[in-house]
């Protein structure tokens, strides 16, 4: 054969194990426009910066919680288009899959779209998620918090399919077994807020399934027991300062009083409902739930103030038995402390300090928490020693509380070893495609450098910058070599891209077909989402970026059988 043949399908194989060949003649791709997604993350307009793990951890956890998949692409603008149009193309060169979502934010242009499969989600799922968790975020400038709470809520949706609705009969409501439970004394929690629990044990949003008049009914019985229930607590918090001190019970107290205030926010709401000025059947079903909702985040706070006032009474009844049990967990930490340091010591000496932010001063921190358990729990045993039961309780909880955040602190450290040994491995692999990549779109724009122009070139140029960056930074910091690596990449399938469109633009204007081009070679194959790889993020990603390989094959959005919905709008 001949070499420059060999030479060309050479190049060839590595674009296509690569996956950064598409269709020789299709033209380059603005910023702005629609984008074929490479990862659940397309960020092209820099919003997420040191939020990108906080955010792909959210949607690693929607996939292992719903077994779908949640896409975000933040871009500057939508090139003219509205969000969801831009959305619905946007998902459809992606080709993604039936149960995939795909969320996408202009920032300058401040507009936003999604898309979904019509058989999988609602309009009303759909439009839940977008007033409660994405347009608020987004108003806020959150960029982050927009798919945080995207992946939150659609996770929130997922659980309320599967509804029993046999249980609901004449507006009866239905709760799971335990779910109410009586406060001491005169408290109790109002269940008719939660008509009905999903196959999950989840509360479902009752304006969801309430009729008109039962979404009344509910209103006004919450506002009733909320209110008996402040009152209740507040009568609670004053035992809990007689038995236990103002500082022990000073959280509480702080809850009764926001709790007040909140519930002063759904009277006026009940009241604007009441007054001369009418409101739509939608507006009022709106207002009505968001009355629910105030009752019900009251109710959340009193429930766990009173959880932990009743596990500080059952401490002290149990106070010289807890002292002994809390002495040898807290020798069992303070001899943790030596070890951990020497593998956190270790783990800096091989990586960059920036790898391990999150844990280099958790030992330090651990110390300080046992050496105050420590003393919190000798003055628990003075205490206990005067028959001061009440005293020690506060004691001893305070000590444990401490005592368990030092175990947290020293638990991270071994996975934390274990995350930066998965991200070496990680950027690695990266480092090794990212490679074949820049080397195989260089030879193809050596082979065609008569028609290749600068954009191509310029691309190819950063990412071979990138490249030696993301080399030199492999073994020191993996996580920074493998966002760096995969900027790289980007850069480099953009140098694909824009040199096959030079190549084809300058063939129909003047040459006959190059047989070491690629699109000669493969005789007009194509070359996109059937082959398509995917570069590989941190070791906690590199599952979720393989499954976007493996679902978006598999499960292809058939063009000519659209099935999607589509929303969005400004913010």
């Amino acid at each position: 054969m001949p070499r420059p043949v060999r030479r060309a399908l050479a190049v060839t194989s590595a674009l296509l194990a690569l996956g950064v060949v598409g269709i020789v003649g299709v033209g380059p791709a603005a910023a702005e426009e629609p984008v074929d997604v490479n990862g659940q993350i397309t960020d092209r307009a820099d919003a997420l910066g040191g939020d990108r793990p906080e955010v792909q951890a959210a949607l690693d956890r929607y996939y292992r919680d719903t077994g779908r998949q949640l896409f975000v692409v933040y871009v500057r603008t939508f090139d003219g288009l509205t969000g969801a149009e831009w959305a619905t193309r946007t998902a459809e060169r992606s080709g993604l899959g039936r149960t995939d979502v795909l969320l996408a934010v202009a920032l300058e242009s401040r507009s936003y779209g999604y898309d979904a499969d019509s058989d999988e989600l609602s309009d009303a799922d759909l439009e839940k998620v977008d007033r409660e968790y994405i347009l608020p975020a987004l108003r806020q400038d959150d960029w982050a918090g927009a798919a945080t709470g995207a992946a939150r809520g659609l996770t929130e949706v997922d659980r309320d399919t599967g509804i029993p609705w046999g249980w609901i009969v004449g507006g009866t409501a239905v709760v799971a077994a335990g779910a109410a439970y009586g406060v001491h004394r005169s408290r109790r929690r109002f269940d008719h807020t939660h008509p009905v629990v999903d196959e999950h044990g989840q509360p479902v949003d009752p304006a969801a399934i309430l009729d008109d008049d039962e979404l009344e009914a509910a209103v006004a019985e919450a506002l009733v027991v909320v209110d008996d229930a402040l009152q209740s607590a507040d009568q609670e918090v004053g035992f809990a300062e007689a038995q236990f001190g103002d500082a022990a019970a000073a959280d509480f107290r702080r809850t009764v009083e926001e709790g007040r205030a909140t519930l002063r926010e759904a009277f006026t709401l009940r009241q604007r409902l009441d007054d001369a000025e009418p409101e739509t059947d939608a507006e009022r079903r709106v207002l009505l739930s968001r009355v629910l909702h105030l009752c019900d985040t009251v109710d959340d706070a009193l429930d766990a103030q009173v959880e932990r006032l009743d596990a500080l009474r059952d401490l002290q009844t149990r106070a010289p038995e807890v002292a002994e049990t809390l002495q040898q967990r807290l020798d069992a930490v303070v001899a943790r402390l030596a070890p951990t340091a020497e593998t956190l010591r270790t783990l800096q000496s091989e990586h960059a300090g920036s790898a391990l932010a999150a844990v280099s001063g958790n030992v330090t921190r651990a110390e300080s928490l046992t050496r105050s358990a420590t003393e919190q729990l000798s003055q628990a045993r003075a205490a206990l020693s005067a028959s001061d039961h009440a005293t020690a309780a506060v004691r001893l909880r305070t000590a444990e509380e401490a005592t368990g955040q030092a175990v947290a602190l020293l638990d991270a450290v071994d996975p934390a070893r274990d995350d930066l040994a998965r991200a070496a491995d990680a950027a690695d692999d990266l480092l090794a495609q990212v490679t074949a990549t820049v080397s195989a779109v260089a030879t193809y724009v050596e082979t065609h450098r008569g028609a290749v122009g600068s954009t191509a070139r310029t691309r190819l140029s950063e990412a071979g910058r990138l490249l030696d960056a993301g080399r030199q930074a492999v073994d020191t910091d993996p996580d920074e070599a493998t966002r760096t690596l995969e900027r790289a990449a980007g850069l480099v399938k953009e140098a694909q891209t824009s040199a096959e469109a030079d190549v084809a633009a300058w063939r129909a204007s003047s040459a006959p077909s190059d047989d070491l081009s690629l699109g000669g070679i493969l005789g007009g194959l194509a070359l996109g989402s059937g082959s398509r790889g995917h570069v590989r993020r941190s070791g906690r990603t590199t599952r979720s970026s393989n499954r976007v390989g493996s679902r978006r094959t598999s499960s292809p959005r058939p063009s000519s059988r659209r099935t999607r919905r589509s929303g969005g709008g400004r913010f």
